[in-house]
């Protein structure tokens, strides 16, 4: 947008960064990690809570009602949902042993 501010104009960088990092992290996407043993999978979790906070950031950046409201929508499913994925795995890793 025209009355966007400097952090709009970089976040589709760092978010595709962002992307690019945690599908180099999972195995699905490459045959080994580059990460080594780091790239698990509450580092992707987390990589993707930065995903979603940059991609707020840049809806609050853009000085339009509607995209407040979306990045607000956004921040406020990232709080539900993260502490739910964090505790599921934690109950696979307790029953795993």
């Amino acid at each position: 947008p025209d009355n966007a501010g400097v952090v709009s104009k970089v976040m589709p960088y760092v978010l595709i960064s962002t992307v690019s990092v945690v599908m180099m992290t999972l195995p699905l996407f490459t045959l080994a990690s580059p990460f080594g043993t780091g790239g698990d999978l509450i580092t992707a979790i987390y990589l993707f809570a930065l995903f979603r906070f940059f991609f707020s950031i840049a809806g609050l950046d853009s000085n339009s009602t509607f995209s407040s409201l979306g990045a607000s929508r956004e921040v406020t499913l990232g709080v539900l949902v993260e502490p739910i994925l964090m505790l599921s795995l934690l109950v696979i890793a307790l029953l795993s042993g």
